[in-house]
């Protein structure tokens, strides 16, 4: 889709989004997720080779996880859209569990990284954790067109989200945990010839390195943070903040660059299995490591 479509179908259905109940919003969102994805065979068909092909389950059963990633997208997208209009409403909406893990690594007063990936709705995650008071900085890659990225960083601003470019603000990044605060990565991107090629859902992938080095660096823990949305209740989400990472054989985390990456990724991959239908799969993680249409060879 064309940048100008985008940025003005984001207007619109922003505003429809804001006036509407959020329930009705949310179910709106979902359906527009889905009707995308009928205006996306292209990228539909490549996305279910590569669920396919990871998963080793048939093109039909990975078609379905596709579809209904969409759908999932659209939702979060609709409920990220709405944060002006319902940050008093969001703590409602996350389910937490495991906050106590969260303090105690801040408790420390180096820092925390809250380590997740492309799954639930990892946006309402940080606004929630930042309506509860928790000093809250994400790491966030600019979009293609500069209105979307200020659109962003404006939603996570109204609950009080500070978002640090991803490629631009190391200076932010440091400050951030040198101030005792919570930055929140998501780690399944593929970060080309500047990560390390370690296994994603089984296959290379190259990963970024910045919360491995800044863990040997500083010293702060890794608190990882599981988002879903409740499959019996979809206006509700389920977090789980677990106990700080360490590395390979128990060693401190960071140390050990590549197993400690490979922790990582690991855990991740199982939580992705455990809901594949709420991960990204139109975005191909595996691009730079596996080559252009790597899912159509045997």
């Amino acid at each position: 889709m064309k940048q100008p479509f985008i940025v003005g179908a984001l207007k619109l259905f922003g505003a429809l989004f804001r006036y509407m109940e959020h329930q009705s919003a949310v179910e709106l969102g979902g359906r527009l997720g889905e009707m995308v994805a009928l205006l996306s065979r292209r990228r539909v068909n490549q996305a279910s080779a590569r669920c396919s092909r990871v998963l080793g389950i048939s093109e039909e059963a990975a078609r379905g996880i596709v579809l209904s990633s969409y759908r999932h997208f659209g939702m979060g997208l609709a409920e990220v859209i709405r944060f002006p209009v319902m940050r008093d409403a969001i703590p409602g909406l996350v389910e937490f569990e495991g906050l106590e893990n969260l303090d105690r690594a801040l408790a420390l007063g180096r820092g925390a990284i809250i380590l997740s990936c492309h799954m639930g709705n990892w946006e309402l995650t940080a606004a929630a954790l930042a309506l509860k008071g928790y000093p809250i900085r994400v790491v966030a890659a600019d979009q293609r067109d500069q209105r979307v990225t200020d659109m962003l960083v404006s939603m996570r601003a109204s609950c009080g989200v500070v978002t640090i470019g991803k490629a631009s603000d190391l200076k932010g990044v440091f400050k951030c945990l040198e101030e005792g605060g919570a930055l929140a990565v998501l780690l399944d991107q593929d970060a080309k010839s500047k990560g390390l090629v370690s296994d994603f859902l089984g296959l290379p992938a190259s990963t970024p390195l910045g919360p491995v080095k800044l863990a040997r660096k500083l010293g702060c823990p890794v608190v990882p943070c599981r988002s879903v949305r409740d499959a019996f209740n979809p206006r509700m989400h389920r977090v789980a903040l677990m106990s700080s990472l360490e590395g390979p054989d128990g060693q401190p985390f960071g140390e050990d660059e590549a197993g400690s990456l490979g922790v990582c990724n690991r855990l991740l991959s199982s939580w992705i299995r455990e809901v594949p239908d709420q991960w990204i799969w139109m975005y191909d993680r595996w691009a730079s490591t596996m080559g252009r249409n790597w899912w159509t060879v045997p």
